[in-house]
């Protein structure tokens, strides 16, 4: 059986080798790309990302990538995983740096976690997930497991996208899901076993 082919969408923003690498070892053909064109030949995506949500909008506008993944994810209804910075890239906006408009393609806003909480921001480390819906993404991973997170704004939705959430001084939406379109906040590739678990989980769903 010919393994699927998933793209980590390079916008110069994510962990693409340690994506890559992650994928590398689970049943699927990886491929890093950066040109609109090459979307076209996926069975699906990962949209990765570390660093500011402006400098990450205005990098998928530059490579005019922004439409071209639209057609894909809601057009031809591919899957795609948002990952970090990359699933708040999903919202209708953020806070960051100022108001800025996100790729709208799960209703929400990204909101900055210092402003709700008292302890030290950003939230680094080892924390566990509330996992709130049987989703298929989540296949074997227990509610209460550890997952590695670093992040300091945090996706604020409705519940019914919802599919895990974490506290840190506040309970905060560490995983969501609309249809086709899978986000987390934690990082799976740095997550060792269950991480692993849950991008393979990612890649049986194509």
């Amino acid at each position: 059986m010919k393994n699927k082919k998933v793209c980590i969408i390079d916008y110069g923003m994510g962990n693409i080798h340690s994506v890559y690498n992650a994928l590398a070892t689970l049943n699927c053909e990886p491929v890093v790309i950066h040109k609109k064109e090459e979307l076209n030949n996926a069975d699906a995506f990962i949209l990765p990302g570390v660093g500011a949500f402006p400098k990450a909008i205005n990098n998928l506008s530059k490579l005019h990538l922004i439409e071209e993944i639209k057609k894909q994810v809601l057009v031809k209804k591919k899957n795609i995983l948002g990952i970090c910075l990359g699933m708040q890239l999903f919202a209708n906006s953020s806070e960051e740096g100022g108001f800025n408009e996100g790729l709208s393609l799960v209703p929400g806003k990204v909101i900055d976690l210092s402003k709700k909480v008292k302890i030290r921001v950003p939230h680094i480390g080892w924390n566990s997930l509330k996992i709130s819906n049987d989703a298929k993404i989540f296949n074997r991973i227990p509610s209460g497991q550890d997952f590695y997170f670093v992040h300091r704004y945090f996706y604020q939705c409705d519940s019914k996208y919802i599919l895990a959430d974490t506290e840190y001084g506040i309970t905060f939406t560490s995983a969501i899901q609309y249809n086709n379109i899978y986000g987390v906040q934690f990082h799976p590739e740095r997550s060792h076993t269950m991480g692993l678990r849950l991008l393979q989980n990612f890649i049986d769903l194509i």
